[in-house]
């Protein structure tokens, strides 16, 4: 099953973290943040957040991954 792994500032930033999961073998899936589209389901621009979705069965290796790239802080 799918869980939220982190929520990145950007679909850029998103982008890249997928990539980085993805470079060490973790699937990744990104969509927009909670509270990132308006009423009417339209985007408000490219900078809204993006939460990036991990398998549950891969969640340590992704967090470590993004706390060794300084994605994730240690309290996270």
């Amino acid at each position: 099953m799918k869980i939220k792994l982190f929520t990145a500032p950007t679909e850029i930033d998103a982008t890249i973290i997928k990539g980085v999961l993805e470079n060490i073998d973790i699937k990744a899936s990104i969509g927009p943040g909670m509270g990132s589209l308006s009423p009417s389901g339209r985007s408000h621009g490219p900078n809204v957040p993006y939460d990036i979705f991990v398998d549950d069965t891969k969640i340590n290796e992704a967090r470590a991954a993004l706390k060794e790239g300084s994605w994730l802080s240690d309290v996270n």
